[in-house]
Formats: C-alpha cells, structure tokens, sequence
C-alpha cells in the first residue's frame, strides 16, 4: 500500500495541475503512467495489438487530466485514475472485435513478463474477456498498489463482494496456468494432444475449459494441480507497476532525443514522440473518427467512483496476505 506522503504528493499536485501548473500536469503525467499503462495492458491481456493498448493509455490520461477541475476531492486521484482506465478499456472491448494481434496467438501488447510475472500473463490469455481488468487490479492489490477499497472503488463494486469475485477470478486463472503448463510440457501428454488436435493456437476460455477438464482426470496433467503456488504468492512477488515504471524510464530516455516540446512545455516518454498531440487535455475535444474510444473527454463523470472511494476511506488497509495453500481445482 502507497504511503500517505504520497497522497499527499498526489494532492498537491493535483491541486496545482487544476490551477493551470504545467509541471504539476507533467509529474501527473509521468508518475501514473506505469500505473495505467500496467493496469491496460493486463486488462487487454494481449488481445490487441501494441498500438490498442498505447490508445487506451493516452485516452485515460487526457481524460483524466481533462476532468481535474471537477475531482472534488484530490485524495482519491489514484484510484479515480484507475477508474478511468477500466472504463476505457470496457468502452474499447465493446467497440472492437476480441482477438489476438499475431496469428499465432503471441500477446501484442507490452506485458510485465519477468520472473514470476510470466506465469500469470501467459495464463491470462486464457481468461474471458472481461476477466482482464478484474486481473488488472487484483495484481496491483497484491502488489500493494491499490487498497481492496480502492480496486472495489474502480470497478464499482461494494467492497464485500470483491473476494467473491476475486476467487472466480482465480479458478479461471488457474485452470490457465495447468493449461499452459500442459501444452507446453516435456515430455508432451499424448492424450491432451489428441484433445487439442483441433485447436488453432489461440488461448480461449472455451478451449481453456475444454483441456482443464482433461487436466483434471489425466494422471499424466493432474499432479500439475496439485503444484500450483498460490496466485497471490505470483502476483505479490513483482510489481507490475514498478517493472512498468523501468520499461517507460527506458523507452523515455530512447525517445528523448525525438521528443519535440509540446504547447504545455512537456512530453511524457514515448508517447510524445509517437504522437502529434500528446496529453494535451484542454485542447482535447474528441478523438478522431476512427479512434477506438468514441465520445468526448467530458463524457467521463469526474466523480465515477469518488463516492465509493470516500466511503471506504476508515476502511482502508494492506492488501489480504497471499493464502497459504494452492487454490483447489476448478
């Protein structure tokens, strides 16, 4: 969980980015970009191409910034930012067709895959669609990114219904991960191979649900239950938002020499130089007629979830700890 001298650097900032500040608006900027950046991406679960997920980002962020004079409360930036995130990405599933970008199924967008990471993203393409966003966030609460108030908050759920949901979350993951593991085990199942001689490569949930069923009664693939570390365990031993932040460090000082400086005397990273008019929120009005978000930056309420986020506030707290044991078989 972030401190609160964070909130409080958080607060400030805001609070001059509303005033017109121009480096409070590039701090902004630069200190969520991982932040939204890692919860798009995960969310989109390598379904789009590099170029989606780069679109989703840059629509939160002038969103976000577009909606900052009617965010009553500074506190609740962060998670209202998320927010922001999630509903771009539910607008972009229901605007374009699901489907990987590559033909063999390889993930388009940029993951955080390192080390612990690459187990669960590659478990991910299995999930349902709308299962990213749940992931998302579940990771950045695991991670200590987000409080279980402040993942509930921008998913607009009550609170106590998020461990339910969560745990359905994890069935689906977890059939993923034996999955994965199955397919691409050594010595090979003869049997999972007969069962997949009509698949085409792509993860899907009902395929997913097709070989987990096997999985379950193979003596072969079952044992790979059993040796399942607890998600939990995965998620909270690397911080996508941190892995995030050093990957757009680095594309940051790549694209430097590129970036030209824009009206408002600043260019976040890579995307000041992949495109013409990057984060300038003001001058916003609606994207162009082909962008995958429809609609204008003011359709987005600023107070999507601040009344959930408020109401929790005395009950915020650290994440859950990891559980124990290896989830049960779905």
């Amino acid at each position: 969980m972030r401190q609160s001298t964070g909130i409080e650097r958080d607060t400030e900032l805001v609070l001059a980015a509303r005033n017109g500040d121009p480096w409070a608006r590039e701090q902004l900027v630069t200190a969520h970009l991982p932040l939204v950046h890692t919860t798009v991406a995960v969310a989109m679960n390598g379904r789009h191409g590099a170029e989606h997920v780069e679109h989703v980002v840059r629509e939160t962020m002038l969103r976000a910034l577009d909606g900052l004079p009617a965010l009553t409360d500074p506190r609740v930036f962060r998670p209202w930012l998320v927010a922001i995130a999630v509903d771009g990405i539910r607008r972009h599933r229901h605007q374009q067709p699901a489907g990987y970008a590559h033909a063999d199924g390889t993930p388009g967008g940029r993951w955080p895959g390192h080390g612990p990471a690459q187990e669960i993203t590659e478990a991910a393409r299995w999930l349902d669609p709308d299962d990213g966003e749940l992931l998302a966030l579940w990771w950045l609460e695991c991670a200590g990114e987000l409080t279980r108030h402040e993942t509930a908050a921008a998913l607009r759920w009550p609170a106590e219904e998020a461990p339910a949901r969560f745990e359905a979350v994890r069935a689906r993951l977890d059939a993923g991960r034996v999955v994965a593991a199955a397919l691409a085990g050594n010595p090979a199942c003869p049997f999972l191979g007969r069962e997949a001689a009509d698949w085409d490569g792509r993860p899907s949930a009902p395929w997913r649900d097709h070989l987990a069923h096997h999985t379950l009664g193979c003596g072969h693939c079952a044992p790979r239950w059993h040796a399942l570390v607890p998600a939990e365990v995965l998620l909270s031993a690397a911080s996508p938002v941190r892995a995030a932040g050093a990957d757009e460090a680095a594309r940051g000082r790549a694209a430097a020499s590129a970036a030209a400086p824009t009206a408002h005397g600043f260019a976040p990273d890579a995307y000041a130089a992949a495109d013409a008019a990057p984060y300038r929120a003001p001058e916003y009005a609606a994207p162009s007629a082909t962008a995958p978000l429809g609609g204008s930056a003011h359709e987005h309420a600023a107070d999507l979830t601040e009344s959930f986020v408020l109401a929790g506030q005395a009950g915020h707290g650290r994440p859950h700890p990891p559980r124990s044991a290896p989830a049960s078989a779905a």
